[in-house]
């Protein structure tokens, strides 16, 4: 069931660029907003340790189970944060499409990666058009959906439904 979008979360603002306020404007005109300025001392930790949290698990969260891959993205994602750096995004070249690669070439993923971080979304979205990655990423998307169909994501069995 494809989802309805109720709302955009905006970040705004001061003259130096630093967050200041969250506004949540509903598609019907209403909006809650948030002055950063205004929380306590305690709130403000909890909502950045909340936003971290959130940060370093978006960044592994599209490698599927590679567990090397989830954890090289992560640890991406926190050293930039630690240097001063919000704006790093995970997943910026691992994941299936790497996965793929790494099947059709035999070379590691720790030599994939590294080349598909420096590549622009143009440039993956060509080599997934590729009939050779089409059918490699098919192949992975497959085996993820059996394995789990075989875990218990199905409800059911078939011939009890029909």
């Amino acid at each position: 069931m494809a989802r309805t979008k109720v709302a955009d979360k905006i970040v705004l603002r001061d003259e130096n660029g630093i967050a200041c306020a969250i506004r949540i404007l509903f598609t019907d005109g209403r909006e809650v907003k948030v002055n950063l300025e205004t929380l306590g001392q305690i709130i403000k930790a909890e909502a950045l340790a909340h936003g971290i949290s959130q940060k370093l698990g978006d960044s592994y969260s599209g490698c599927q189970g590679n567990l090397d891959e989830a954890f090289a993205e992560c640890a991406a994602v926190a050293e930039s944060i630690i240097e001063g750096n919000w704006n790093r995004k995970g997943g910026s070249g691992g994941g299936e499409l790497a996965q793929a690669i790494a099947d059709l070439t035999g070379k590691e993923l720790d030599e994939i990666i590294p080349v598909l971080r420096t590549m622009s979304d143009e440039d993956k979205a060509t080599l997934r058009r590729r009939k050779d990655v089409k059918a490699a990423l098919a192949k992975i998307k497959a085996a993820k959906a059996e394995a789990a169909a075989k875990a218990g994501g199905s409800s059911g069995d078939l011939n009890e439904l029909f």
